[in-house]
């Protein structure tokens, strides 16, 4: 099964999208962008629970979330449940993966890497300019301890930042800085690049390293194991 919101807007009729653990939403910003004034540009991020139920999580937004009329911090994204960001009317919807697939096609990694070339060039700040690349093999960052542990990136290509509520991949530990971390493919391998004055590669000061399976990094109280791994045919 899948789980998808539903955009009620009269203006553009009914839009889906799935959801997944690390989605988020915004005016400007993230991966499911609408275009409502009274939504903040990065306003909210869906979560795992410690049931392994989806949540949505208001990312400290101008408006928050509102269900029946009350603002509240988190929202249960149960089928059928209804609630409003900003003025636009969202709902839950869980369907099978046919139907889903025909409400909210799936991209492969090659489309979403062509359809994100501009914003990355946007975001990406390195004194010599990066080549995109669509990573060799599927980079996962499962988080092991810290505000966001349980979670876990799969990152298909780069160059990509991670950081304190970055615009890419967005960390909610405030001890790290915006820019942490950059990721991104060399002709080495996977490379990491620290930009923090906090950061550890096993447990070791470091500057910028080729990583593999098995290797730890620990900023401030956020610690993430990475894993390199095959694409998902």
């Amino acid at each position: 099964m899948a789980t998808l919101l539903e955009v009620l807007d009269e203006g553009i009729g009914r839009v889906f999208h799935r959801l997944n653990p690390g989605i988020k939403i915004g005016r400007s910003k993230g991966d499911i962008i609408i275009n409502d004034p009274n939504i903040s540009s990065l306003h909210a991020m869906v979560e795992m629970d410690n049931k392994q139920a989806l949540i949505l999580t208001d990312l400290d937004s101008a408006n928050g979330l509102l269900i029946n009329g009350r603002k509240v911090k988190k929202i249960a994204l149960l089928p059928g449940v209804t609630f409003q960001i900003g003025k636009t009317l969202l709902r839950i919807k869980e369907v099978d993966e046919i139907e889903a697939e025909r409400l909210a096609p799936l991209r492969s990694p090659q489309e979403t890497f062509i359809e994100d070339l501009e914003m990355l060039s946007a975001r990406t700040k390195h004194p010599e300019p990066l080549v995109p690349k669509f990573f060799s093999s599927l980079v996962e960052l499962e988080f092991t301890a810290g505000i966001d542990a349980g979670k876990l990136w799969k990152l298909t290509y780069g160059p990509r930042t991670l950081g304190f509520l970055n615009m890419d991949l967005s960390v909610r530990d405030p001890s790290l800085q915006e820019v942490a971390l950059e990721i991104y493919e060399s002709d080495s391998g996977i490379v990491i690049t620290n930009k923090s004055p906090n950061a550890l590669l096993n447990d070791k000061v470091f500057t910028s390293s080729d990583v593999k399976s098995g290797d730890v990094i620990t900023i401030g109280t956020t610690q993430m194991k990475l894993s390199l791994k095959p694409h998902d045919k």
